[in-house]
């Protein structure tokens, strides 16, 4: 879990040096960089994997800010709907992992 744990953290500190700083362009690098990490991360529990995800979302993604997106109002919402989907993309990449595993 470890290696998966520093190579997410290489992802998104790597997107936000690029000067990649909008949420969703840092999502994307996150996610297109994950399914490369198939290998490592079929081994893993997925729950594990999961939670995971979810605290470097809140770690490195959450603070982000969504340009022209009220901070007080709608971004909380908008927030926790693009955490929600990231959750769901992630568990599918695990899946497609496991599967291919076997």
């Amino acid at each position: 879990m470890n290696e998966l744990e520093q190579s997410i953290v290489s992802i998104l500190t790597a997107a936000k040096g690029s000067g990649t700083t909008t949420r969703l362009s840092v999502i994307e690098m996150l996610l297109s960089r994950l399914d490369f990490l198939k290998g490592l991360i079929a081994g893993l529990d997925k729950t594990a994997v999961l939670e995971l995800v979810s605290k470097l979302y809140d770690d490195y993604i959450a603070p982000l800010d969504i340009p022209g997106v009220p901070n007080f109002i709608l971004e909380p919402q908008i927030d926790s709907a693009l955490k929600a989907l990231v959750l769901a993309i992630v568990e599918k990449i695990i899946d497609k992992a496991k599967a291919d595993e076997a």
